[in-house]
């Protein structure tokens, strides 16, 4: 009997997947994070990407500051005050991990579904 024919008449194995980056055993990104990171690029503040996510500011900054200590690169770039109010922006290393994160996701995604 093959190690194939062992598998006759069992349930189906589907592939799942559920992606992170680290660096050193420190969480870099997610899907959490990514949505963060992405919400700050959409609304051009931290405190509105917080909110968007139904977030504390505290904790947003706490987590964007826990990725840049880990790579040792700033992700955000924030002007503080004035009569316009702040703004933040990503940083170029900011877009380019955000990249590479959703090109790593989109071909894990095409492997979720499949019969193993």
């Amino acid at each position: 009997m093959s190690s194939d024919d062992s598998f006759q008449g069992t349930k189906t194995l589907v592939i799942r997947a559920k992606v992170w980056v680290e660096l050193d055993n420190r969480l870099i990104m997610s899907d959490y994070l990514a949505t963060l990171l992405k919400n700050i690029d959409r609304t051009q503040s931290l405190k509105g990407a917080a909110a968007k996510m139904k977030l504390p500011y505290r904790t947003a900054l706490k987590k964007i500051n826990e990725i840049e200590s880990a790579v040792d690169s700033p992700l955000v770039e924030s002007v503080s005050g004035g009569p316009a109010g702040g703004s933040s922006k990503l940083t170029p290393y900011a877009k380019e991990l955000l990249k590479k994160f959703d090109d790593v996701q989109r071909r894990i995604a095409n492997l979720e579904g499949k019969i193993l």
